[in-house]
């Protein structure tokens, strides 16, 4: 037990005396992050939202027919071509 309580005083004054910010800094950069990380939620969101009306957008458009070519693929076989 007194081991224990040791321990909790010995941490509680080495948090006092290496603390990097006081609690109020701490609880400000805090909800500075909390809002980063919700202004970028939003930031996705909207991101999101304009893709998904672009393709509704796209969606709405007529879409053609492939042109009819006068030539048939089965006469003409794929070749193999080397790059050179």
């Amino acid at each position: 037990m007194i081991g224990k309580l040791k321990a909790l005083v010995a941490g509680f004054v080495l948090g006092i005396f290496v603390a990097p910010r006081s609690g109020r800094a701490s609880r400000q950069l805090l909800m500075e992050r909390i809002n980063e990380f919700f202004d970028m939620g939003e930031r996705r969101l909207e991101a999101l939202e304009g893709e998904l009306e672009t393709r509704r957008h796209a969606r709405r458009e007529p879409v053609g027919e492939w042109p009819e070519t006068g030539e048939s693929l089965a006469e003409h076989p794929l070749e193999d071509e080397t790059i050179e």
